[in-house]
């Protein structure tokens, strides 16, 4: 690895959430190489960061079993793609993001080819198969976590794991004033704003979204709230939200469709109705409190039943290790059961105060910012040592 060239850097995100972080952190790179040379896997973020994207692996986003099985030829492809593009173009180092089914063995491939591997966003191993931390702690030069209480995992096996905090902190912030941001998209500022925020996958969309309209409904029958805003995200289309809110499913309700801003809507709002992922810590940052909710179908429940060990399924509780926002998971998240609690805290302003006081507590803990920045330097110091 020559030192005096640019680093050419391999990364591979699978996901939404590691197409945004992996976006963050190839600029942090680049503001430190500017002629970094980055190639890989990805999304839109990520290409729009400078990465020359082989293809598009958040296309293929899945979840539950099923719907994974119908994911595996094409991601299968792209894997052999990826053990090819490390073979032939020999990156100085590959970053792997998250995605563990398919990052962990390209990791092992990359460490077989004398290839340093730097792991982002490490597996859940605190939550479920454990045996993972073994496999990252041997395959990756460094692993750098997002809770602090990850480390434990990966030095009982040997890994070099760093904390810098969490890397929401650095843009999870609102991009204008909660008035603002209510005048611009029409909502009464006398009046609370519920914010839905169903997922960022096609298949959660179709899970999540029409019971949360039923909430909606609810809440405005019941006279709790009136006005409801649906952050976008941007793997799924405006086109399929607009079949649901246009249909019967979203009949007589004022829902609006928020496009790229879903920091400030989330610090303009009451109340969340949040799917469970790295939302959910969004919400947080922005002090909004949130009912935290998953269901998806049967063979997927089932399948899924006694294999994880989470206590807590929301990241804000898995964080805290506590239960600072109710969880409605499986078939607790009926409609009737989410307004019911969401009923009791936008009727109860303690409660809700309450909420606030705990998300402010853990945003504190995780971290003040500057992740991505000392995430890149670790990268760098690896190259310095290698090439000493």
């Amino acid at each position: 690895m020559a030192a005096d060239r640019p680093l050419r850097l391999m990364v591979v995100a699978g996901e939404a959430s590691g197409d945004l972080h992996g976006s963050h952190l190839i600029r942090a790179l680049r503001e430190r190489v500017p002629g970094l040379q980055a190639f890989g896997f990805g999304g839109d973020l990520l290409a729009e960061a400078g990465v020359e994207l082989a293809h598009r692996m958040t296309d293929h986003q899945a979840i539950g079993y099923a719907e994974v099985i119908r994911s595996v030829p094409v991601v299968a492809y792209q894997y052999f793609r990826a053990v090819r593009m490390l073979t032939c173009r020999r990156p100085d180092t590959l970053l792997v993001i998250d995605f563990p089914t398919f990052n962990l063995p390209l990791a092992e491939r990359a460490r077989r080819l004398n290839i340093p591997v730097h792991y982002f966003i490490p597996p859940k191993v605190w939550g479920w198969k454990k045996e993972r931390a073994k496999r990252v702690a041997r395959a990756a030069t460094k692993i750098f976590t997002i809770f602090p209480f990850e480390n434990e995992h990966y030095l009982r096996h040997g890994g070099r794991p760093f904390y810098f905090g969490h890397p929401l902190v650095d843009f999870a912030r609102p991009l204008e004033s909660v008035e603002a941001f209510r005048s611009r998209y029409d909502f009464d500022t006398s009046s609370p704003l519920v914010c839905l925020l169903p997922g960022s996958r096609p298949q959660e969309i179709r899970w999540m979204l029409r019971p949360y309209l039923e909430v909606a409904r609810k809440l405005k029958t019941a006279g709790l709230a009136t006005q409801f805003a649906l952050p976008r995200a941007r793997t799924v289309s405006r086109l399929e939200l607009r079949e649901v809110l246009d249909g019967p499913a979203g009949s007589g309700l004022q829902v609006r469709i928020v496009d790229d801003d879903i920091h400030s809507c989330l610090a303009a709002s009451q109340l969340a109705l949040a799917t469970c992922g790295t939302v959910t810590l969004q919400a947080a940052l922005c002090n909004c409190p949130m009912i935290i909710s998953y269901n998806a179908g049967r063979l997927t429940r089932w399948l899924f039943q006694g294999k994880h060990g989470f206590q807590f399924f929301g990241l804000p509780n898995i964080a805290a290790g506590r239960e600072i926002c109710p969880e409605r998971v499986g078939d607790d998240a009926s409609p009737d059961s989410l307004f019911r609690a969401a009923s009791g805290l936008l009727g109860d302003p303690a409660a809700l105060a309450a909420q606030r006081k705990d998300l402010s507590r853990l945003s504190r803990e995780l971290g003040d910012g500057g992740v991505f920045g000392r995430v890149a330097d670790e990268i760098l110091e690896t190259r310095r040592e290698l090439c000493a």
